[in-house]
């Protein structure tokens, strides 16, 4: 049977991480001020980044809140040396009142990884002009998700649960063009829910919306290349990331660009696979 893939219907790029956080799972602690987060930022920038995406609280498993005023004392200098170099800067963020300073401050992408969990956060998005929003899937709280990985039919439960939150951020006049959705690898998912997910991704595109997926340097890794440290999964995530494209994601967060060249091959490759075809075309189906 001919397998289709879905090829995206955007150029494919790529969004990086940049945590100023002491206690991120991958990283934490190397940001720690303004110098080394423009030079991880440049470099970045020359492997090819649309995104540079800031996330001043870590959301590791276990990880507790951390208070607005600390994360605005990481984010806001952060912002200030990085508008320079260019490129539009996203903000990791469940605060509303975070994203607010952010966006007043000049980002240009709220990447929420609650999902409109603070009743704020879809209006203030709205409020500011031409401000992209990622919402992902996460049951719980970092502090607890570990806990909450109970489904019985994974991506549809995820689909269900994604759905409210993305037609409360359009109720609130966030754009259809500038939401994402995130399926939240290895939030509330244990590694096999991660990997399943990873498989079908491209399902949730049927809610008609592009699609976010950050695989990068993720525990489901540790299966698959036990003898890779966390910082040596980079060609690991490529592989993933190379799946998402095939399957019609139009964006990945990652930790970094080394390898996105297999992902920009991917998305070549895609172009070409028959439901690439215009409307009408024949197909070729042969067992």
């Amino acid at each position: 049977m001919l397998a289709y893939v879905t090829p995206p219907q955007r150029p494919v790029e790529w969004m990086m991480v940049l945590n100023l956080t002491p206690d991120s799972f991958s990283d934490g602690g190397e940001l720690d001020n303004v110098d080394a987060i423009t030079t991880r930022a440049e470099v970045a920038i020359a492997e090819g980044a649309a995104w540079l995406d800031l996330g001043a609280e870590s959301t590791r498993p276990g990880a507790n809140p951390i208070a607005d005023e600390i994360q605005l004392n990481r984010l806001l200098p952060a912002i200030e040396a990085l508008l320079p170099l260019g490129k539009p800067l996203s903000i990791d963020t469940r605060s509303a009142a975070v994203a607010h300073a952010c966006l007043s401050a000049g980002a240009r992408m709220i990447n929420d990884v609650s999902g409109l969990k603070d009743p704020n956060m879809a209006e203030v998005c709205a409020s500011h002009e031409g401000t992209w929003l990622t919402l992902m899937h996460m049951r719980g709280a970092p502090a607890n998700m570990r806990t909450h990985c109970n489904y019985h039919f994974l991506l549809g439960e995820i689909a269900d649960e994604l759905a409210p939150r993305a037609a409360d951020a359009l109720d609130a006049g966030v754009p259809k063009e500038r939401l994402l959705l995130d399926p939240g690898i290895g939030f509330a998912k244990t590694s096999e829910q991660s990997c399943a997910l990873l498989a079908s991704v491209g399902g949730l595109r049927a809610l008609g919306l592009e699609l976010l997926v950050g695989p990068s340097r993720k525990s489901f890794q540790a299966d698959l290349l036990p003898e890779r440290s966390t910082e040596e999964r980079d060609c690991g995530t490529a592989g993933a990331a190379s799946s998402c494209i095939h399957q019609g994601v139009t964006t990945l967060r990652l930790h970094s660009g080394k390898f996105w060249d297999a992902a920009r091959v991917a998305a070549g490759i895609a172009a070409q696979a028959p439901s690439a075809l215009p409307p009408g075309a024949p197909i070729v189906d042969a067992d």
